[in-house]
């Protein structure tokens, strides 16, 4: 079975309809009679991970995470727990902005803080993501405890 048929049925599957564009390279995915994506057939695949739509095989990484609410933001933000760097850990609630810093750090806005604030990616110990939809600004404070709390 070819790549095209796999992700065809997958999308057929979906209820989504795919549509090749002037460029035989480009894809665009159609709901009812609407454009909900257009890329390659490599990035059709991405865009159905990073939106629930297919899950991924394994967990994805905390910089996954980051990654899927950063293309997102209107429908994702993450929760995540932070060491600072006096080994404090902290629960934040943060939207991501973008990766800086040769992607060791990442900027995001601090919801509990409503301030930009900046986050080594190797000090982030966790990341869960919410549904932007259900988040107040400010509403939800930085939560600070001694050690490393699994939920």
């Amino acid at each position: 079975m070819s790549k095209h048929a796999s992700l065809n049925q997958t999308l057929d599957r979906l209820g989504l309809r795919c549509r090749g564009t002037g460029n035989r390279m480009t894809r665009r995915i159609i709901a009812g009679n609407e454009t909900v994506f257009e890329g390659t057939a490599q990035d059709v695949w991405q865009w159905l991970r990073d939106s629930g739509r297919l899950p991924y095989k394994r967990e994805p990484s905390p910089r996954q995470k980051l990654s899927r609410a950063m293309r997102d933001p209107d429908h994702w933000v993450c929760r995540i727990v932070y060491q600072d760097r006096d080994d404090k850990f902290t629960s934040r609630l943060i939207s991501p902005v973008r990766f800086t810093a040769n992607d060791r750090c990442v900027l995001a806005l601090c919801i509990g803080r409503q301030e930009n604030r900046q986050f080594l990616v190797s000090r982030i110990k966790s990341v869960a993501m919410v549904n932007a939809a259900e988040v107040l600004m400010g509403a939800e404070v930085v939560t600070e405890f001694g050690s490393i709390q699994e939920s």
